[in-house]
């Protein structure tokens, strides 16, 4: 299973066993880029999530990625 997290200052991906361990994840924080505005500018974040989540889902192990089919995500 694959985990998709957008919902605020931080994009990130997880592969889960059918356990529900995690076997790999990947972050990407937004903390730095949205200090000097004193909290998460929501537009700002929408577009870096766009930016990162394609080079996050890069760093993911293809022999993780390859067969995942599931794939739960925030809205």
């Amino acid at each position: 299973y694959a985990a998709v997290e957008t919902s605020f200052d931080e994009a990130g991906i997880a592969v889960c066993g059918l356990d529900g361990r995690v076997l790999h994840s990947v972050l990407s924080s937004q903390v730095e880029l949205h200090a000097p505005y004193g909290g998460c500018v929501p537009e700002l974040a929408a577009r870096t999530h766009v930016s990162d989540l394609p080079q996050l889902w890069r760093k993911m192990p293809r022999e993780l990625v390859s067969g995942i089919t599931p794939v739960s995500y925030t809205h």
